[in-house]
């Protein structure tokens, strides 16, 4: 059972509400972590440590309602559709409350943002996109695992790139693991930058302003200087800063050979101007046509709005991040956000035929906020997701067979569909789906169940110890076995919310 907070904790959290109240744009989610949580950007809290626990009536932060895919027969409905998804956010933010001493709300986790967070397991194809499909029994259930993946690009062979980093700089950033996070994260990427790029920086808190003009990162030391400088203080007009960013990244959409991308920093807490996705979206959608794409990453969590990170990255094209940590920071910033940059699928979609001759029933694990009506699948204006150089994106179908069926389960077929970006062609490829019913999953669908497991556990409103427990014992078992070091810290992750719950 989740406590409540002392009356102390209402009266502070009631204040902080107050101040981030216009947050906009979503379902009226609650739950989240309250107390102050300026400490060092290295890492979390001692498990309980001084953590206050969240009260649905005053949190400041906003998550969406989602809900569950449901079972669902194919004699019925033999069609799963839905756009593929790269966002890790769910996972670190999950992270975050944990360490902090706080089981997230349930609206906080994607099951999918989770699954996405694991390391790569299937083979980057030379070009398009490659599909695997895999499963088997996992204990008394039987799971379809698919992989999608996109080409691979080495640093040295992707285009330049323009940056354009617009910097929430208003007084709700004003913490170590906040404006703190965001200059050390930006100053790990100019490290790993080619001197051919290009760095912008747009500031925005009661009005935005250009903090920085585009400056090749071989003049490195004006770029730092320029990150070294950035302070929070007054509001967040959050429009005005996206509006200064794109303005900024068009007039350095030059040629096709180098890449322009808007990267907004911030913990999403709009007040003034436009305050919700909805509102924004034609300002984002827009410049996504013309190819400036929007990557969003978050900070903080007493005040986070997560709904408006999420959905406007999804609506710019890019994708949407969350970072906790130095390490997460240098994970991003510093390992995979340049190359995966390089949009190599535009519009990506996937849409599962299931026989009903062989399935009894089915259900889509996660991606309830991706999903495509059936009969948009094949329309060329279907706006779905986008998959950069490297990405990895997997899909988890729990299925039932239908009386009778032995043997290898010929369960249907999954289709694909995307656009190429080099010369917006559609391409499609078909594979079909036949997995083994009696014999045990391979590695990597067992992984990917177990975490998927983790986060159905989380998202119960009442989340059960002994389930939590009981995850938490198969990842670490897992980790013993594959090479990530996510399905450990997935395991512990676990382990510590079994015990808060």
């Amino acid at each position: 059972m989740r406590t409540r907070p002392i009356p102390a904790a209402l009266a502070l959290a009631l204040v902080v509400a107050l101040v981030a109240g216009c947050t906009g744009g979503s379902d009226d989610a609650t739950g989240g972590d309250v107390r102050d949580v300026s400490s060092s950007a290295g890492g979390g809290a001692e498990e309980g440590a001084d953590a206050l626990p969240p009260d649905p009536a005053v949190d400041p932060n906003t998550f969406a309602e989602n809900g569950t895919n449901p079972w669902t027969a194919p004699t019925d409905d033999p069609l799963s559709t839905f756009g593929l998804d790269v966002d890790t956010g769910s996972w670190t933010v999950t992270r975050r409350f944990v360490s902090d001493g706080t089981l997230p709300p349930p609206e906080a986790v994607r099951t999918e943002e989770l699954v996405n967070a694991l390391s790569d397991v299937d083979e980057a194809p030379e070009e398009g996109l490659g599909v695997t499909a895999e499963g088997g029994r996992v204990g008394e259930r039987l799971l379809l695992r698919l992989g999608v993946a996109a080409p691979e690009i080495a640093d040295d062979e992707r285009p330049d790139v323009n940056l354009v980093f617009v910097v929430d700089t208003s007084g709700s950033m004003d913490e170590e693991r906040k404006i703190g996070l965001v200059r050390d994260s930006l100053e790990l990427l100019v490290e790993n930058l080619r001197d051919t790029d290009t760095v912008s920086i747009v500031t925005f808190d009661d009005e935005a302003e250009p903090t920085l003009p585009p400056t090749p990162v071989d003049d490195a030391g004006t770029i730092v200087e320029a990150i070294d400088s950035l302070a929070a203080e007054g509001s967040t007009n959050l429009e005005g800063g996206l509006r200064l960013g794109y303005a900024t990244a068009e007039d350095l959409v030059t040629d096709e050979e180098s890449l322009t991308r808007v990267v907004l920093l911030s913990d999403g807490v709009a007040n003034v101007g436009e305050t919700g996705p909805g509102s924004l979206v034609d300002l984002i959608r827009d410049d996504a046509d013309r190819g400036v794409r929007l990557v969003t990453v978050g900070f903080g969590l007493d005040g986070f709005n997560d709904t408006l990170m999420e959905q406007i990255a999804d609506r710019g094209d890019g994708f949407y991040a969350y970072v906790d940590t130095i390490d997460e920071a240098q994970r991003l910033f510093g390992d995979e956000l340049t190359t995966t940059l390089v949009t190599v699928a535009e519009d990506a979609r996937a849409q599962i035929t299931f026989d009903p001759a062989t399935v009894a029933r089915y259900r889509l694990i996660g991606y309830e906020n991706r999903d495509i009506a059936d009969e948009d699948f094949a329309e060329d204006d279907t706006d779905a997701g986008d998959l950069g150089a490297g990405h990895r994106v997997v899909a988890l179908y729990e299925v039932e067979p239908a009386p009778g069926v032995t043997g290898d389960v010929a369960l249907g077929s999954v289709e694909l569909r995307w656009d190429d970006p080099s010369g917006g062609d559609e391409r499609v490829t078909t594979t079909p789906l036949d997995v083994p019913r009696d014999d045990d999953a391979p590695e990597a669908t067992q992984v990917v169940t177990a975490v998927a497991d983790l986060a159905e556990a989380l998202r119960s409103p009442e989340p059960s110890p002994a389930t939590l427990a009981e995850v938490a014992d198969r990842l670490d078992e897992l980790a013993g076995e594959v090479d990530d070091p996510v399905v450990a810290e997935m395991a512990s992750v676990a382990r510590r919310a079994a015990a808060l719950a």
